[in-house]
This record gives C-alpha cells, sequence and structure tokens, in this order.
C-alpha cells in the first residue's frame, strides 16, 4: 500500500513540474510570443509564460519536432518549465513554457534573451536521414530598478529623481514624491546647454510618475531638470536607438 502511494506521488509531482502553463491555442502565426516580456523589478522574483507555434514544415522539409534547448542572457539563471516533457513538441503544434528567475539587486536594466532550439528535420523521399538544425530567436526584457518612498526622499533630498528605464529608446518614466498639489516644470537640455524640451506637469501630493516621451529627439545624452519648490532637481538621460 505504501509503495502504491509513493508512485501515485511522484505521478502527481511529475506531472506538475510539465504543466506550470496552458498553451494559447489561439495563436495563428508560427513565432514565439510576446516579443517584448513585461518588466520586472529588480530584487524581485520574476515569471512569466512564453507561448510559441511551430511550424508544420519549411520550404522543403518537414518539422518533425523541436526541443527548447536553453533560454540565456538575462540577469540571472532562467529556468524553464515546459508544458510537455523535456521540453519538446512535435512540429505544427502550440506549446508554452514558464520562465522564472531572479533580478538581483543592482541588475536594472535591458537584456535579450536568447531562446535556442534544435529541430528534427525530415524529408519525404524515402532512406533519407532526418536533418538536425538549431535555431536562436530573442525576447527583449527590463528590468526596473526597485524604488520604494524611502528611497524616493532620499533622492529628492540629494536634488536627484529616479528615472526608469535609463537609457531608454523613445520614452521614459519619472519617479518622485511630492508634499503638496503643484504644478512643475520638466525641462530637456543637450550636452550643449541648449533648451530641447519644455512641459508642465501638474503633481498629486505623494508618488507622481509622469512619462518623458523623448521619441522627437535623437540618441544621445540629455540633462533632464525637474523644477519645483524652487528647487531644480537634475538627472543625466540617454536615449539609445
Amino acid at each position: 500500500m505504501k509503495k502504491c502511494s509513493l508512485v501515485t506521488m511522484c505521478m502527481l509531482l511529475s506531472h506538475l513540474i510539465v504543466a506550470q502553463c496552458t498553451p494559447d491555442l489561439s495563436i495563428m502565426y508560427n513565432g514565439v510570443y510576446p516579443k517584448t516580456l513585461p518588466k520586472g523589478i529588480e530584487g524581485k522574483p520574476y515569471s512569466q509564460v512564453m507561448q510559441f507555434k511551430i511550424p508544420k514544415d519549411t520550404m522543403s522539409l518537414t518539422v518533425d519536432s523541436l526541443y527548447i534547448l536553453s533560454v540565456v542572457g538575462g540577469p540571472a539563471a532562467v529556468n524553464v518549465e515546459c508544458n510537455k516533457p523535456e521540453c519538446a513538441y512535435k512540429g505544427n503544434s502550440i506549446g508554452c513554457a514558464l520562465l522564472t528567475f531572479n533580478a538581483p539587486i543592482g541588475s536594472a536594466g535591458n537584456y535579450s534573451l536568447d531562446v535556442t532550439v534544435k529541430v528534427k528535420l525530415k524529408s519525404g523521399i524515402p532512406f533519407v536521414p532526418p536533418v538536425y538544425q538549431t535555431f536562436t530567436s530573442s525576447l527583449d526584457l527590463t528590468i526596473d530598478q526597485a524604488v520604494g518612498v524611502k528611497d524616493l526622499w532620499a533622492l529628492w533630498k540629494d536634488g536627484r529623481i529616479q528615472v526608469v528605464p535609463n537609457p531608454f529608446t523613445s520614452s521614459t518614466t519619472l519617479k518622485f514624491l511630492s508634499y503638496k498639489k503643484q504644478t512643475a516644470t520638466l525641462k530637456v537640455f543637450d550636452l550643449t546647454g541648449q533648451l530641447r524640451i519644455q512641459q508642465n506637469v501638474e503633481l498629486t501630493i505623494g508618488l507622481n510618475q509622469p512619462t518623458l516621451n523623448m521619441a522627437g529627439l535623437t540618441p544621445g545624452a540629455y540633462i533632464l531638470s525637474l523644477e519645483m519648490d524652487e528647487k531644480a532637481f537634475r538627472t543625466k538621460i540617454l536615449r539609445t536607438d
């Protein structure tokens, strides 16, 4: 009886290991989704489901099966839990995998996760051996800085504000505190001192998180200035391609 219970428990645990996500059967096109993963926060566990649709064939060969070999490139080692044993999938099927890791403090930034798979291809010609090929696709991931009220007050006293993410591509978010309702002036200067952006921001009591749109400026370094309470909070920001 004990032996039977032990076997049953092992079977249940084995099922849980490979059943951490549910495939999205509505996916119509081949590929990996989402291309850009939701943001994470340094110092906190990260968890996200990766969905994918495997093609039926290539130009001349049929896709027999696909195996996920690795997911690397993040701020820490990525654990991959697939909905199929050994992350093995047949051609023309839909699958999913749960990606988890712990983003350490100090890991804020932009990352590109490389998903490497091995594909078994078969020919319709008799006695022709299968062909194995390896492919890698990338998923974009941003890890934001962990910012608490205590950290924001410390920055305020030091004449600085929090900018997340930084560097950024076209827009970024400011994070700072205000002890009253007021109007602040947001300015962006290039490194020659020329004013490039100016806008007013209506602040509320407590945490404020206005978004700065830099899409109209060329990539490069700028000085961000937030003027409120007769004080200017300045920090350097970087727009990338």
